[in-house]
């Protein structure tokens, strides 16, 4: 069997969340073919390798399982109003 599994099965699964989780264990352990391009993966990492080369300090997100990471590599993962209050408070 080959499945496709979004990015947002990705992120979640690094979440702890159980149905993710065990998918993507299940294609490390080969028990279907995981299908996955570029662009799906680059989706994910862009975000998060931009963060970091330019040393941000929020990533802001609408993505809900992005959102439950809280933050990656130090760098805290708020929701569009919550950085808006974070920018206004002035921290």
């Amino acid at each position: 069997m080959r499945l496709v599994l979004d990015t947002n099965v990705l992120v979640a699964s690094l979440t702890g969340k159980a149905a993710p989780r065990r998918l993507v264990e299940a294609a490390r352990a080969e028990v279907f073919q995981l299908c996955t391009s570029q662009a799906l993966l680059a989706e994910l990492l862009h975000v998060l390798a931009c963060a970091i080369v330019a040393s941000a300090d929020l990533i802001v997100s609408g993505d809900s399982d992005l959102l439950e990471l809280r933050a990656y590599q130090g760098i805290p993962i708020l929701k569009p109003a919550d950085a808006l209050a974070r920018i206004s408070a002035g921290r």
